[in-house]
């Protein structure tokens, strides 16, 4: 069965602390992924440490909105990026994917869920130092998940003035991709629209 590559356009939908987790669904391939800013509170380790999801650690914290920012102002969001595999099979070589722009500060917060994968790789890339995002979950059975949480700021640009400088929409990142293999080994992919951030 062919797949073709897909994306959802979500509203961001803002009030007060609400939104709507951006999401690829595909009728036919059976996997999606969603990501979100944890507006709920999330529970993370001390700085400098990598975690895994399900174990307890200290401090809430609560992402900034996505809407109406000022501007030279700092703020955070905690991201989360999950992968969930719909079919009756296990999918294979299960790999994500994304891009932050150069106006943001990334840090891995938790990670969990596959079978052989590896811890995810963030690599600052380009004169702009913008954030690559490269995980590899391996596989997942039917039904499951596989989860990431990303630490994301607003960082000072190469003046040393903290972002965002002017009103505008900005885009945190280029969108979740998701590829893997199905139980044919052919390979699909899908993808996340970005998150939009918007200055007043």
């Amino acid at each position: 069965m062919k797949v073709k590559k897909l994306s959802l356009i979500v509203a961001l939908v803002s009030l007060t602390l609400f939104f709507v987790p951006l999401t690829f669904a595909c009728g036919t391939c059976g996997v999606t992924i969603t990501k979100e800013p944890l507006y709920s509170g999330y529970t993370i380790e001390p700085s400098g440490h990598q975690c895994v999801l399900g174990t307890t650690y200290t401090g809430w914290v609560n992402s900034a909105p996505t809407s109406d920012l000022e501007l030279y102002t700092f703020y955070e969001w905690w991201v989360q990026i999950q992968v969930t595999n719909w079919n009756s099979y296990t999918i294979t070589n299960v790999r994500v994917m994304d891009r932050f722009g150069a106006e943001f500060g990334v840090d891995l917060v938790a990670y969990s869920g596959g079978a052989g994968g590896t811890m995810p790789v963030l690599t600052p890339q380009g004169n702009s130092e913008k954030i690559f995002v490269d995980w590899y979950i391996g596989s997942l059975g039917s039904g499951q998940s596989a989860t990431l949480v990303l630490h994301v700021w607003t960082d000072h640009n190469p003046a040393d003035k903290q972002e965002f400088t002017s009103c505008d929409a900005y885009y945190m990142n280029s969108g979740a991709v998701v590829k893997w293999l199905d139980s044919n080994s052919k390979q699909n992919s899908a993808e996340s629209d970005p998150i939009v951030l918007t200055t007043f």
